[in-house]
């Protein structure tokens, strides 16, 4: 399933934990990232309209889902331009040279 949220205040509700019925939500995830492979690296699944905490990362070679992240450590802030499958235009955003989930 491709989708596409613009709504900038639903994805900035926080995400809840997942169980194990939230499963299918890793396949929702592949979808979206897949059809837009040229320019995504990676997606949240709040960008496809769950409020869960689920993301996928491309690795090049293979994609890496996780559930229930948490950030313990994160070290070396930078700044830098990007884009988003859920933002209009390019926008500033900080960025860390290392996190610790």
């Amino acid at each position: 399933m491709i989708t596409k949220i613009k709504n900038e205040s639903f994805l900035q509700v926080p995400s809840e934990l997942t169980t194990p019925n939230d499963l299918y939500l890793a396949q929702y995830l592949s979808d979206t990232p897949m059809a837009h492979k040229e320019h995504c690296v990676g997606i949240a699944v709040n960008m496809i309209g769950s409020h869960k905490r689920v993301i996928i990362i491309d690795l090049g070679f293979t994609s890496l889902v996780m559930f229930n992240l948490k950030i313990i450590r994160k070290s070396g802030i930078y700044r830098m331009e990007e884009s988003c499958l859920s933002l209009i235009e390019i926008r500033s955003t900080k960025r860390y040279q290392n996190i610790t989930a």
